[in-house]
């Protein structure tokens, strides 16, 4: 929070449409552009690493993080 309280108004952070009291985090046009060129380069690249994967080796890493991301929220609430 304390990083995006500092952003010049207007350039990362603005009020929720839907609730005034909330503010939104959204990209500029620059960083819109910036994650246009990135993402090409993050699917061709990791598509090269994970080519010789199978689909159950695909699927483990969702699962996982799924299992991480429950064990991480049961923490929280405990």
């Amino acid at each position: 929070m304390a990083l995006t309280a500092k952003a010049p108004p207007g350039t990362w952070i603005g009020p929720d449409p839907q609730d005034r009291r909330a503010r939104v985090l959204s990209l500029t046009d620059a960083g819109r552009a910036v994650l246009a060129r990135a993402v090409p380069i993050w699917t061709r690249e990791h598509g090269a690493m994970m080519a010789e994967w199978s689909d159950q080796e695909l699927k483990d890493p969702a699962r996982l993080l799924r299992k991480f991301v429950d064990g991480a929220n049961a923490a929280l609430k405990a």
